[in-house]
């Protein structure tokens, strides 16, 4: 049997410094027991350097780390209550999938009828009954990270960590284990903080996402929240896919506004009529949708999304109208011009 205690997490004043280079300035974030709270921002930012300080792998330069309510700042990482999982698996290749599972649970010295009854409990939430006596080498890769979950989830830790857990896997086993792990989340109730660049991961899996940039955090909040009032500019522009288009203010005739932003979704094409002369420069049908990449007259490149069965020719002449109410305007600082 698989009983989680989902715990909370919180940051107080947390700093992280290389010598005198800070990457994390000191940063205050609260996760709630139970929730998924996913990490993201682009290579460099800091996020797999913050997971690693809550789980213990770091030293904290300054600031305090409490999970569950403890404060664990300078605890070892046995004694805070974590599992993490990493995203090269870390299997031993030389032992099965049952012996991978339990190995924690021996070290531990824990008994062995207590290890099988846990190992056999996360093979069947995971659905990997069926491959207990194989070894790595056998597996898919989706299958793998099944199993480093399943080493996690035998420890029955207050907090999960996962360190970009599908960047290993190929598009179509990334989407399977997404939802996989999203069903996880439900099931067991834990409380799990997850690190990727990937927006779309973040999008279709939090509960949370705090946005990172340059070890700051430029917003958290519920995924459709960010993506409906994004705080600054750079969150406008990493939530979405494709990103929001950013025109001149100045060329739109609002000089006193640095960017103008407006999502693919939230422009309409028309080949006779609209507020922006545009040529198209190429059209990308993906089945679903099609987005079409445009040169507006004298504002600059943007991209349109539209239904599956939209038609338009590379090299012809149209007019774009954007949606008034889904304009966000940008001040030289980022931050939202509100009207």
């Amino acid at each position: 049997m698989i009983q989680m205690k989902p715990a909370g997490l919180a940051l107080h004043g947390v700093v992280k410094r290389f010598g005198p280079t800070e990457v994390i300035p000191p940063l205050d974030l609260v996760v709630v027991p139970g929730e998924l709270c996913v990490l993201v921002g682009p290579s460099g930012c800091g996020k797999s350097t913050l997971l690693r300080m809550i789980a213990g792998l770091e030293e904290v330069t300054a600031g305090r780390i409490e999970i569950a309510g403890r404060d664990v700042t300078h605890a070892e990482s046995a004694q805070r209550g974590v599992a993490m999982v990493f995203q090269s698996y870390a299997l031993y290749p030389h032992l099965t999938v049952r012996q991978n599972m339990g190995f924690g649970l021996e070290l531990a010295g824990r008994p062995k009828a207590e290890i099988r009854e846990k190992v056999d409990a996360a093979a069947a939430i995971l659905r990997m009954t069926d491959y207990m006596d194989r070894k790595p080498k056998a597996l898919s890769g989706g299958q793998r990270q099944r199993v480093a979950i399943g080493r996690a989830i035998v420890r029955q830790p207050d907090l999960f960590l996962l360190d970009e857990p599908l960047s290993n896997l190929d598009a179509e086993l990334r989407n399977e284990m997404r939802v996989e792990i999203a069903r996880l989340h439900k099931e067991l109730g834990v409380t799990m903080v997850y690190v990727t660049h990937d927006q779309v991961e973040a999008m279709t899996m939090a509960d949370k996402i705090v946005v990172l940039n340059g070890g700051r955090i430029e917003q958290a909040g519920r995924p459709m929240d960010l993506y409906r009032d994004p705080q600054t500019a750079f969150v406008a522009g990493f939530i979405g896919s494709p990103r929001m288009n950013f025109l001149n203010g100045a060329a739109l005739g609002e000089p006193s506004v640095h960017t103008w932003g407006i999502r693919p979704e939230h422009l309409a094409i028309s080949p006779t009529e609209g507020d922006w002369p545009a040529t198209v420069e190429l059209v990308e049908n993906l089945g679903s949708e099609t987005l079409v990449h445009l040169q507006a007259d004298g504002i600059g490149p943007v991209i349109v999304k539209l239904g599956r069965d939209a038609t338009f020719e590379t090299g012809g002449h149209v007019f774009l109208t954007p949606d008034p109410s889904a304009v966000r305007r940008f001040g030289a600082d980022g931050k939202p011009l509100r009207r």
